[in-house]
């Protein structure tokens, strides 16, 4: 929600990312032994500039290569709202812009219960619902 641009999304989410793994550190964490669950660093659904999947996706990889340590094992990123085609198609885009730079030292995967479950909870709210498989 929000109008905010895709690189004031990523100025926030780098500072906040920061300020958390600054403390992780602080309080002893192990970072070699945690995963991070994320958000995908999108625009405000109310911002007037359009982005295209793969600008999303090179945005989300300078994220992680600014502020996320190379001991975390893997960033298992969250739907956040987003339909499951609309967070496949991102996480794609990410895969493919860290591919693109090398790599990065972390696993890239994702956490989407939402995601999956909802449009499941509403094909079987509807009486005589039918999945169509492809």
């Amino acid at each position: 929600v929000g109008s905010h641009t895709l690189e004031e999304a990523v100025a926030v989410n780098v500072k906040i990312h920061s300020l958390l793994y600054k403390s992780m550190l602080e309080h002893g964490v192990y970072m070699g032994g945690a995963t991070v669950k994320t958000n995908i660093v999108n625009p405000g659904k109310d911002c007037t500039t359009k982005y295209t999947v793969d600008e999303i996706g090179q945005a989300n990889v300078f994220f992680l290569e600014q502020c996320m340590p190379a001991s975390i094992r893997g960033v298992n990123y969250l739907s956040g709202g987003q339909s499951l085609s609309q967070a496949l198609g991102r996480l794609d885009a990410i895969n493919r812009a860290a591919k693109k730079r090398g790599g990065l030292p972390f696993n890239l995967s994702f956490s989407w219960s939402q995601a999956l479950q909802l449009p499941l909870l509403e094909l079987c709210s509807k009486p005589g619902g039918t999945l169509k498989v492809k």
